[in-house]
């Protein structure tokens, strides 16, 4: 493991720069309304868009360099869900793309009309609150396992990680069955120990890296 703690350490500034990317771009790009339901943006709309879809694609890069980096890691120690880990994070980052992108076109949109513009923030928001957070979390959870099992770090990280997953897992059923008031706020309660758990992991990794795998226990 010692041949590729540099990396390990690059792995980490991807986790925080993931996590500031995707929560800023989102921000930014929430505050994009049109003019009156029309499809055209006004000039103050536009600068915004860009920084928040600059933003979120800075979050996709990241996605898939954790991805692979972290991968290859659980790969040396012997894990068998490594490869499942790499292609659940591929797909993560191929919704993220989606959701990143397909504002873009109001963009291009002048004269378009207002269904248009809906069904472009439809394709995000289907994006944005089920199909990202459900590849999200599966990964999360293949990696805390996988961490667990190979001890690569204190297993506090990992069980806080992977019960952090499950909570957004959570947030997003409530998110169709509860009131939408309550059904709003929750995913904001209940995300905010996977960004505390991320932000954390990040900085653990660049100071310490991994650890040696137990290897023993996680190829059975």
């Amino acid at each position: 493991m010692k041949q590729i703690k540099g990396t390990i350490q690059f792995a980490g500034l991807l986790f925080i720069l993931a996590t500031v990317g995707s929560i800023l771009g989102g921000m930014m790009i929430g505050t994009v309304v049109p003019d009156a339901g029309s499809s055209v943006l006004t000039a103050a709309n536009r600068t915004p868009l860009l920084i928040g879809v600059l933003l979120e694609l800075v979050n996709v890069l990241c996605v898939l360099g954790i991805g692979s980096i972290l991968a290859s890691a659980l790969r040396t120690g012997g894990d068998r869900a490594a490869t499942g880990y790499a292609v659940v994070r591929t797909v993560e980052a191929v919704f993220c793309a989606v959701a990143t992108l397909a504002p873009l076109a109001l963009l291009y949109s002048a004269g378009s009309s207002a269904g248009f513009t809906a069904a472009i923030f439809a394709v995000r928001a289907g994006a944005v609150n089920l199909l990202v957070p459900v590849f999200f979390c599966l990964g999360a959870l293949v990696l805390y396992a996988a961490m667990f099992r190979q001890r690569v770090v204190p297993r506090f990280i990992s069980v806080w990680g992977f019960v952090a997953a499950l909570f957004i897992l959570v947030s997003n059923v409530a998110g169709f069955i509860l009131p939408k008031g309550l059904g709003e706020s929750l995913p904001l309660i209940l995300g905010l120990p996977i960004i505390l758990n991320e932000l954390f992991l990040g900085v653990w990794l660049m100071i310490k890296g991994f650890r040696e795998p137990v290897t023993s226990a996680v190829t059975k």
